[in-house]
């Protein structure tokens, strides 16, 4: 990845890709998200591998959709809060 952020080119003023990852690997913030996202990531994994018996225990309750739409509203959050970090005026949705 490194290899092919060099070989990019940027408008003059603009961060390189290879100055975006590096910041990304100094932000605490970040390790944090992975951290998190591999949670989150196993508990969709576990709703998805519920048998049936299982999910008949649970009424009307979508666990399974829950955790999905609570996976994507993370990542939304973080990729937000990562581009406000870097100046961006985005209003959160």
């Amino acid at each position: 990845m490194l290899k092919r952020s060099k070989g990019i080119e940027t408008f003059e003023g603009m961060p390189t890709v290879t100055e975006y990852i590096n910041s990304f690997l100094s932000d605490p913030d970040f390790y944090n998200f992975l951290e998190d996202l591999s949670f989150k990531e196993n508990r969709v994994r576990s709703a998805q591998n519920m048998t049936p018996e299982q999910k008949s225990k649970l009424g009307q309750i979508d666990v399974e959709g829950y955790n999905i739409w609570e996976l994507r509203m993370f990542v939304q959050d973080f990729i937000h809060s990562q581009l406000v970090k870097r100046g961006l005026k985005i209003e959160k949705i």
